[in-house]
C-alpha cells in the first residue's frame, strides 16, 4: 500500500476516441493538469473497456505515466469494470481511503481535486463508517446545473437538482454542506473503501444504467449515507457515449424494474406502468404547459413518439426480464418521493409536484 495515496480514480473508457473524438483528450487534459496540483494525493487510472478504436494506446501515448492503465479484455460495463479495477488494485497491493468512479466526458475544474479531497476529509469524522458521496457538476452542453443525481419517486423516476436549481453559483451558495440524497450519479461516484468491504461495490449483473441508483439505494438498506457534496467539480457532457434508443430503452428497463422490486413497495409498479402508458399523452400536452419546464431547462419528453413507439418492443422485453430477474442485494424498503396516479397524465401536474417536493427536501436540510 502507498500510505500518501488518498483517493484512485477510476476512468471507465469504452472507444473514447471514436465516440468522444476530441472531446475525450479536452477531458483528460484537466485531469493530468489536476493530478499534477494534487500534492502526490490522487492516482488516476484509465479503465480500458475492451476498445477497438485504439483509445487506450492513444491515451498512453499522449499522457504516459501521469496515468496508469488497465485493459480489460471485452466491454464489461460500467459498473462491472470499476469493481474489476478494485479487485486488482487491491492484488497489486494498492488501498485507498476512497474510489472514485468517472465517465471519460468529464472535464474537471482547476483545484477541484484539492477541494474533493478537502470536502471527504471533512466528513470523516461524522460519518466514520463510511458513505457513498457525488459532488456537482455543470452541464457541458448548456452550463447550467446537470441533469443527473439525486432523487427518486416511487415509480422509478430519476432526477437532479436542476428540478430547483439551475445555476451552479446560486446552488452553491444555497448549498454550503453535504445533502443526503436519494443516490449518487454514477458520472462521477465517490464511495469509501470501508464501506466496499462490507457491502460490495457496483452489482455485477447490471452492465449499464441504473448502477448507481442500486448502489445507493444498498448502501442506504445497510445504515450508509449517500450525500451530494457542496463543491462543483467539472462539466459533465452528458450522454455523449451512448445514444442508441432501443439499447438504452431495454436496459434502463430492465435495471429499473428489478431494482424497484428489491428496494419498493409493489405498488411502484403499477405507477410505472401508468407512468410509460399515459407518456404519448404528455408528448402531445399543448406546448404552454412546457414554459415553466423550458424555462428550467428541463428537457422532457427525452424521445418523441415515433422513437417510442419503435423501441416499445424492447420497452416489453426490459419489463420481462427485469420481473424476471433478482438483484439480491436488498435488506428492507425504502421512503421515496411520491407521484400521485393522478399526475400522472399530465407532465405539468407531475413536474410541479416533484418540484415541490424538492425544495421541501432541500431547503428543510440546509435551511
Amino acid at each position: 500500500m502507498n500510505s500518501k495515496k488518498y483517493i484512485s480514480i477510476l476512468v471507465i473508457n469504452y472507444n473514447g476516441v471514436s465516440t468522444l473524438g476530441s472531446l475525450l483528450f479536452k477531458c483528460l487534459d484537466t485531469f493530468a493538469e489536476e493530478i499534477r496540483s494534487s500534492n502526490d494525493l490522487v492516482d488516476i487510472w484509465i479503465v480500458d473497456n475492451g476498445s477497438t478504436d485504439s483509445s487506450l494506446e492513444k491515451i498512453r501515448e499522449r499522457y504516459g505515466r501521469l496515468f496508469s492503465y488497465l485493459r480489460l479484455s471485452k466491454n464489461f460495463g460500467y459498473g462491472t469494470a470499476c469493481n474489476i479495477a478494485y479487485t486488482y488494485l487491491k492484488k497489486i497491493g494498492l488501498k485507498y481511503k476512497y474510489y472514485a468512479c468517472s465517465n471519460n466526458d468529464i472535464e474537471l475544474l482547476t483545484g477541484s481535486l484539492v477541494r474533493l479531497i478537502s470536502t471527504l476529509k471533512e466528513l470523516e469524522t461524522r460519518y466514520p463508517r463510511g458513505f457513498v458521496a457525488t459532488p456537482l457538476l455543470i452541464n457541458g452542453f448548456d452550463g447550467l446545473i446537470d441533469y443527473g443525481g439525486y432523487f427518486i419517486d416511487d415509480a422509478g423516476n430519476t432526477w437532479g437538482l436542476r428540478l430547483v436549481f439551475t445555476n451552479p453559483t446560486i446552488a452553491t451558495k444555497v448549498i454550503k454542506r453535504s445533502l443526503p440524497v436519494h443516490y449518487a450519479d454514477g458520472a462521477f461516484l465517490i464511495v469509501s473503501g470501508n464501506l466496499i468491504e462490507s457491502i460490495g461495490f457496483f452489482n455485477s449483473r447490471i452492465f449499464l444504467y441504473y448502477e448507481d441508483v442500486e448502489l445507493s439505494l444498498r448502501a442506504w438498506s445497510r445504515g450508509y449515507p449517500v450525500l451530494l457534496l457542496p463543491i462543483i467539480v467539472g462539466k459533465h457532457y452528458r450522454s455523449s457515449t451512448t445514444r442508441r434508443i432501443r439499447f438504452v430503452v431495454f436496459t434502463y428497463t430492465r435495471n429499473r424494474i428489478s431494482t424497484m422490486v428489491e428496494y419498493m413497495p409493489p405498488h411502484s409498479l403499477v405507477k410505472f406502468l401508468l407512468w410509460y402508458g399515459f407518456y404519448p399523452l404528455r408528448v402531445i400536452e399543448p406546448k404552454s404547459n412546457y414554459a415553466l419546464i423550458s424555462l428550467s431547462k428541463i428537457i422532457t419528453p427525452m424521445y418523441s413518439n415515433v422513437a417510442l413507439y419503435s423501441s416499445f418492443p424492447y420497452f416489453v422485453w426490459g419489463v420481462l426480464k427485469g420481473l424476471n430477474r433478482t438483484i439480491g442485494k436488498g435488506k428492507k424498503r425504502l421512503v421515496f418521493f411520491r407521484v400521485k396516479i393522478s399526475d400522472i397524465i399530465s407532465q405539468k401536474r407531475v413536474f410541479y409536484s416533484l418540484q415541490e417536493q424538492t425544495k421541501k427536501y432541500v431547503f428543510e436540510r440546509i435551511g
